[in-house]
């Protein structure tokens, strides 16, 4: 028994390692696919601007139409390289990737995210940030189209198991808990279901305290490493 024990504790531990090694390469996917956008499409056209405003087109109209479509493509692919992997987070860290997602909501959606911060430190490990960011972000796109609200807060404190905690919180119409545990629906509850698998596999946590009418308390909770 005690060697079955150990040899399940072995896998389970083995699958924890290739999951993080998963999330690992994931991140350095999303990188890689934001350094092509910016680097290389952004530049192509960029340069089929520069061609086009050179042209002495008969039509000016369509020379217009042609530039607009341009200048458009290009705010994409610059939205699309951030939204993959936001500068502000590998340059700034954590707490400034929040604020920075606070104001990019509050731009695109007008919904208002309060962020309030302990300024302790941060995970070690830039894939542990970077997966933290991502949890938050979706809880906050949830929140954006489930509570019927126009705001959440999103507190990050330190605990002394020296474990960083990020709580987002908001007061909407809130769930039955128990959806939770309903596999192959297409609600929110998927999506807190993907970020607590994602969060377990890298050491952390995830609880949900709601109910219908009681708004959501979702707190995650990470290692910061050394």
């Amino acid at each position: 028994v005690t060697a079955r024990t150990a040899e399940v504790q072995s896998q389970a531990e083995q699958l924890r390692a290739l999951a993080a090694d998963l999330s690992r390469a994931e991140q350095q996917e999303r990188k890689r696919l934001a350094q092509v956008l910016h680097d290389h499409i952004q530049q192509l056209l960029v340069a089929a601007r520069m061609h086009v405003e050179s042209l002495k087109l008969e039509v000016a109209n369509g020379r217009a139409v042609a530039l607009a479509l341009i200048a458009e493509a290009i705010e994409a692919c610059r939205s699309l390289a951030v939204e993959l992997s936001p500068p502000v987070l590998h340059r700034m860290g954590l707490i400034a990737g929040l604020e920075w997602l606070a104001e990019r909501l509050l731009e695109q959606s007008r919904f208002r995210v309060e962020v309030q911060s302990d300024s302790g430190p941060e995970p070690a490990a830039e894939e542990v940030r970077l997966l933290l960011f991502q949890c938050v972000r979706e809880l906050l796109l949830n929140t954006i189209k489930h509570s019927g609200q126009s705001q959440a807060v999103v507190t990050v404190a330190h605990t002394q198991d020296k474990k960083i905690e990020i709580t987002v919180a908001d007061a909407g119409k809130g769930f039955d808990a128990s959806l939770l545990n309903t596999r192959g629906k297409k609600t929110q509850t998927f999506g807190l279901f993907s970020i607590q698998q994602r969060l377990t596999h890298l050491g952390g946590s995830m609880q949900i305290e709601t109910a219908p009418g009681r708004g959501v308390l979702v707190t995650l909770s990470a290692p910061l490493g050394r």
